[in-house]
């Protein structure tokens, strides 16, 4: 029995329905390195990790999500789904980047704001 994919490609899948489990970042992370070299053996190499152990985690992250994100052979192919995620998970990845960077000025800052508000009619 076949899903539809939750990332909105359309695509029928036979992995089940996922969980609602937040998708791990770093599984994302994993899998644009994936992308980027469409040979998971070469990302498991600059990500030192074992070809098995990436392996693992993409269909991990296929599961979490509930659809195929890869077409397996050579050469390593997407699918709209692993499109669709690189798209948006590229994203993802620079904006969450950027929340940790303004958390961690913010924390850093000594710097008190004040607010002044003139409740002076000019009127």
């Amino acid at each position: 029995m076949g899903y539809t994919c939750p990332i909105g490609c359309g695509q029928a899948t036979s992995n089940p329905e996922p969980k609602g489990a937040p998708v791990d970042l770093a599984l994302l992370n994993e899998f644009l390195i994936v992308a980027k070299c469409r040979n998971i053996s070469e990302a498991a190499r600059r990500l030192f990790v074992s070809q098995p152990t990436l392996s693992g985690h993409i269909r991990l992250l296929e599961k979490e999500l509930g659809c195929d994100l890869l077409y397996r052979g050579q050469p390593l192919r997407l699918t709209s789904a692993g499109r669709a995620l690189v798209n948006h998970g590229s994203k993802l990845l620079i904006e969450y980047d950027a929340l940790i960077q303004t958390v961690t000025d913010a924390a850093a800052s000594k710097t008190e704001v004040h607010i002044a508000l003139n409740t002076t009619n000019t009127a």
